[in-house]
């Protein structure tokens, strides 16, 4: 869903995850989780004898577990198994989830790095799935953001401004422009000419930040991500004001007002009405208002609402 908004005299195009089941773009990253059982199932009664399903075990702040969960209750598949910051974890997230039925592991994620094998052996499914992402092509690999990806491309943005929590979409985005533009690869998806885009990802560094969506002291995705971005800038698919940028709480909180209906122009309020989001989810715009002055008049920009997680959807 597209929304054009007028911010500060200027044109944005405001690409709103709020509407997707539980309230966050991560509903798509969770769609893709549950096909994947699909081959789990096929290779399983290919093997014959009993049909027994693998649980799948995640770290997470709350998004990602809510959507996942949401969809494997939907399908009857096997309840996820989420560690989450014992420190961060907040109280009505984890109600939410085993509400679901999600079984929750609160665990000190300060004190060292995890791998995979912890993550099962702490939420005590050794003989499950981990779906934590660990590598920057994860997301690309499993096409998590593809069709996010296409949706954000099409409409011929010059930048894009997304928040960064792992950054899984932001390495989509970055995968996918790089195969059209390096690799001359050609997807059905895309209805627009692409050309070398910006894209300008929000985070915080900040552990006690009100973007806790967008904190975790270990990001494998996003340190390797980082590596990465002066190699696409080299190819010529990234434009060179392309990168991972640190903001304040301030700041998104402002961004967050611009959205509230009562700071949108009639027009705005009119058509779309209230926008959902919280200061995570709208950080990717936080980051546009620093940067605003820096973007030549007339050229496309792309806002990415991630959301705001909805601990009452059914």
């Amino acid at each position: 869903n597209t929304k054009r908004l007028r911010i500060d005299g200027r044109d944005v195009l405001l690409k709103d995850e709020s509407e997707l089941p539980t309230g966050t773009h991560k509903a798509r990253r969770a769609w893709e989780k549950i096909v994947a059982y699909k081959a789990i199932i096929k290779e399983r009664l290919a093997q014959g004898g009993p049909l027994h399903l693998p649980a799948y075990s995640i770290i997470s702040s709350g998004s990602d577990a809510v959507a996942l969960q949401y969809f494997l209750r939907q399908f009857g598949l096997p309840d996820l198994r989420v560690v989450m910051d014992e420190a961060r974890a907040k109280e009505d997230v984890i109600s939410r989830l085993e509400q679901l039925g999600a079984l929750v592991f609160p665990v000190d994620l300060e004190e060292q790095e995890l791998a995979s094998e912890d993550v099962l052996r702490l939420s005590k499914n050794v003989d499950g799935i981990d779906a934590t992402s660990w590598d920057i092509t994860t997301a690309d690999r499993n096409t998590y953001y593809d069709w996010l990806a296409y949706e954000i491309l099409n409409l011929a943005p010059k930048h894009i401004f997304v928040p960064v929590g792992t950054g899984e979409l932001f390495s989509n985005l970055a995968f996918v422009i790089h195969r059209h533009l390096c690799e001359r690869a050609c997807d059905e998806r895309s209805s627009a000419s692409m050309e070398q885009v910006n894209i300008y990802g929000a985070t915080t560094e900040n552990p006690n930040s009100k973007m806790v969506m967008l904190y975790a002291k270990w990001r494998p995705v996003l340190r390797r991500l980082r590596e990465t971005l002066n190699d696409l800038k080299r190819a010529g698919s990234l434009g060179e004001a392309s990168g991972v940028f640190a903001i304040d709480d301030e700041l998104a909180e402002r961004a967050l007002l611009q959205i509230q209906r009562q700071a949108l122009p009639p027009e705005t309020r009119a058509m779309y009405g209230a926008i959902r989001s919280d200061v995570s989810g709208i950080a990717g715009l936080a980051l546009y208002l620093q940067r605003a002055h820096e973007i030549p008049e007339g050229e496309t920009v792309v806002v990415v609402n991630t959301g705001c997680l909805d601990l009452s959807s059914n």
